[in-house]
């Protein structure tokens, strides 16, 4: 009886061990997850930093002194949303090469300019929630295709007056703007509204194996 009780005894530990080896790893994969994202979001925000106080301005000032013409538009060099998604594949392009799995990146908005920055319902329902509320982050895990990710959303800053050249009426935008992409989508926005988020997803998956298995 002895022998049978220490055997349960035992067994009952290591069960409890196995158990919360299993849960301390399945947190450390989750909060490496995070902290990819935030690498991400840090390269994002330095990107959009760059664009908006040195590469515009310059673009700017040719304008003003005559020496590029007033209606000059070029999303390659002025859309900070087309910049960051190009960078993005690039980065995902590099991440394959490496055989990692890829990480969702999306500036995704209900009245894009670009139809591929649509958001799907959930983005759209995150949109209208960071316009109604004071919330700052969305974090959840997420199921898609029999993998798990780590999803965050997070919004943009709000519209600025100085958005509204290109954001508000057409007739304000610059020519060849409206010439690429229409006068109908990514228009009449309001100051103070946030018209986008930045989704996000991080494999969890082969990480989350990794804990279950060890």
């Amino acid at each position: 009886k002895s022998i049978a009780l220490l055997g349960v005894v035992f067994l009952g530990a290591w069960i409890g061990m196995s158990f919360l080896f299993f849960e301390k790893s399945r947190e450390y994969a989750i909060a490496d997850a995070y902290q990819k994202i935030q690498n991400t979001l840090y390269m994002h925000r330095a990107i959009h930093s760059y664009i908006e106080e040195q590469q515009k301005p310059v673009i700017y000032s040719l304008k003003e002194r005559g020496l590029l013409y007033k209606e000059f538009f070029s999303p390659e060099i002025l859309s900070f949303t087309f910049i960051a998604r190009n960078i993005k594949d690039h980065y995902n392009v590099e991440r394959q090469k490496a055989k990692e799995e890829p990480i969702y990146f999306k500036l995704a908005a209900t009245n894009p300019r670009n139809p591929v920055n649509k958001a799907d319902k959930t983005e759209a329902e995150l949109i209208k929630k960071f316009n109604e509320t004071n919330t700052t982050e969305h974090k959840q895990i997420l199921e898609l295709d029999g993998k798990k990710f780590l999803y965050i959303a997070l919004p943009v800053a709000a519209n600025k007056p100085s958005c509204m050249k290109c954001h508000s009426d057409p007739a304000l935008a610059p020519k060849e703007l409206v010439e690429r992409y229409g006068d109908k989508s990514g228009f009449y926005e309001k100051v103070g509204n946030i018209r986008a988020i930045i989704s996000i997803r991080s494999p969890l998956s082969a990480a989350l194996e990794d804990a279950h298995e060890g």
